[in-house]
Order: structure tokens, then C-alpha cells, then sequence
């Protein structure tokens, strides 16, 4: 069985147990799936004071059943999720607004060249499959950040986390940040919410302020 078919499994029999709700992503609650979302978005913000522009749009890899969206920061946004469970992609575009798109295919062979400001990930990747998962994260950050204008975050299982489950993999952070450093120096490593996960957030913008010699933002 390949990775595909045992995610998809995986997420399926979850659906089978659980039906609509967070138990159904592998999450304990949906508390504790926002406080997720605040580390893979809250930064954008900061940085750009992407809040106050409609126009923004962001591609959710991995969507799930669409909590994202009910982040009131992107409510305004032009959002987009992408998933291989069909199961959950009828079910989103029954509950939401025909304004917010969903897509079910596999996001590494999604063929669309079509570009979007902010790309997001969360706990695709933990799911443990018999393939070499650094290339698999490396594939994954690096198509999101082709396809991104201003930035993109991922989380991901750390090796650090005291208590480990058989079904996860569990990542260095030394290893992901390496491989984030080829792609661009100017990022954060946030490991200050859950003791057994980190994110990573990278941001495309290298302009240099010239006064401060910080990277330089549009506030």
C-alpha cells in the first residue's frame, strides 16, 4: 500500500468513528486544534498586517473539514482547501459559502500553477507511511513556497515530545530548519504552544532595510 492509499485509509476509518467533528483529524479538541491555527497564522499578520487586506488569499493544505475558516483573521480571505478525502470535500461545500473553494486531490500533484498569498499545513505530514519523510517534508515546503506570494507555514511532530504514538513520525527540528534555510533565511521556528510539535513559518520577502538592516514590512 502506498502513502496515499494508507493516509487516506487512515483518515476514512477515522471519519467512519467519529463523523463530523475534530476527533475525525486525529485532534483531541477543537480548543486545542485553534491554538494549532494561531501558531501557523498569527505570524502572517504580524509581519504584514495582512488583517486589514480583503483581498488576500490562502490555500489550506489538508483541510480537512475547514476549521480554518472559522478563524475570524481570514474570514475576508480568498480561501481555498485541498484534500484527498472526498468524504470531507462534499461535506464542506454543502456547510460553507459557495465563496470559500475546495479542491480534493493530492496537493504535490496538483497541476494548477495558480498562486496564493499564504499556504498553510497542519498535521498532514505526522501521519507515519513508509517512505523517507524528510525528502516527502522537503517536496511538500518546497512546492508551497513556489506556489505562495508572501509566506507559508507547516507543523510538524517533534522528536523532542516525551510521549510518542507507533502510528506518528516524529521530526528533528534541526533537520526541518536546515531544510527551510534553503529556501530562505528570512523564518521562524515556533516551539512555544505544544511540547511535542514545532511550526515552521517562511516568509518569500528578502528586502533589506537599509536604516535598520531588518528585513523590511509593509506595516
Amino acid at each position: 500500500m502506498n502513502y496515499k492509499k494508507q493516509n487516506l485509509e487512515y483518515y476514512c476509518n477515522l471519519f467512519k468513528k467519529n463523523k463530523y467533528s475534530p476527533q475525525s483529524l486525529g485532534w483531541k479538541n477543537k480548543k486545542s486544534a485553534f491554538m494549532r491555527f494561531n501558531d501557523l497564522i498569527s505570524n502572517f499578520f504580524l509581519k504584514e498586517n495582512s488583517i486589514l487586506n480583503k483581498k488576500n488569499s490562502i490555500l489550506d493544505v489538508g483541510c480537512g473539514l475547514g476549521y480554518l475558516i472559522d478563524d475570524f483573521r481570514i474570514k475576508n480571505f480568498f480561501y481555498t482547501g485541498i484534500d484527498i478525502n472526498n468524504n470531507f470535500i462534499e461535506l464542506n461545500k454543502k456547510k460553507f459559502p459557495k465563496k470559500y473553494s475546495f479542491i480534493c486531490g493530492d496537493f504535490l500533484e496538483l497541476k494548477n500553477k495558480k498562486k496564493y498569498d499564504y499556504i498553510v499545513q497542519s498535521g498532514l505530514l505526522n501521519y507515519k507511511v513508509k517512505l523517507n519523510k524528510y525528502s516527502y517534508a522537503e517536496m511538500f515546503l518546497r512546492k508551497m513556497f513556489h506556489l505562495s506570494n508572501i509566506a507559508i507555514s507547516c507543523n510538524f511532530l517533534s522528536t523532542k515530545a516525551r510521549i510518542k504514538h507507533k502510528k506518528n513520525f516524529y521530526y528533528d527540528p534541526e533537520k526541518i530548519l536546515k531544510i527551510c534555510y534553503k529556501m530562505t533565511n528570512n523564518l521562524i521556528l515556533k516551539n512555544d504552544t505544544f511540547p511535542f510539535e514545532f511550526t515552521v513559518v517562511l516568509f518569500k520577502n528578502k528586502k533589506i532595510d537599509k536604516l535598520t538592516s531588518t528585513f523590511a514590512y509593509k506595516f
